[in-house]
Parts: C-alpha cells; structure tokens; sequence
C-alpha cells in the first residue's frame, strides 16, 4: 500500500521524466507523461498534496501557502481537462500484438 509521501515522490519522479522525454526530443512521450500527471495532481488526496507541497516548496517560502497554491493548480488544471485528457489516449494501444 502507498503512503501519501509515496506518491507525492511518484508524481516528482514522473514529471522529472516528463522533462526528460521532452529534452530528449520525445514530446509524444512527454505530453503524454504530463496528462498522466495532471490526473494523479487532480485525483490526490488532501494528505497526499500536503506530501507534494513539502517536498517542492520553494524555499523561503511557506509550506501552507504552497499546498494551498497546489490546490489553485488543482482547480486550473480540472478547468481545463479537455485540453490535456485526450493527451493521455493518443496511443492507447501501442503495446498490445496485432497478430
């Protein structure tokens, strides 16, 4: 079972390969990752936000204001569902043998 912290790491760790995908020039793979990403963010739990907002926060800054600034991107990022969703879906079945 996945903790909260478990998940906040995840979620980093995806983006990261988000970034990496696109550097590489692999920007299918990327949007893709980053529609992925954008489902876990809108799907976490308050506890697991909390987790995120602990392990990225800018410093200087305040760990509560930067979980409620989480909770904005939140709210942005189900605003605009149609525009990243079907990112998730460009190749769904690439994986599977037609033979």
């Amino acid at each position: 079972m996945s903790t909260a912290k478990d998940i906040a790491k995840l979620h980093v760790f995806m983006c990261i390969e988000a970034a990496k995908s696109e550097s590489n020039g692999d920007i299918e793979t990327a949007d893709r990752l980053r529609a992925q990403g954008n489902l876990r963010l809108v799907t976490m739990t308050s506890e697991e936000l909390w987790e995120l907002a602990n392990l990225i926060y800018p410093k200087g800054s305040n760990v509560h204001d930067y979980y409620m600034h989480l909770h904005q991107v939140v709210r942005i990022r189900v605003d605009e569902a149609h525009e990243w969703l079907p990112q998730m879906f460009r190749k769904p079945f690439e994986w599977l043998s037609y033979n």
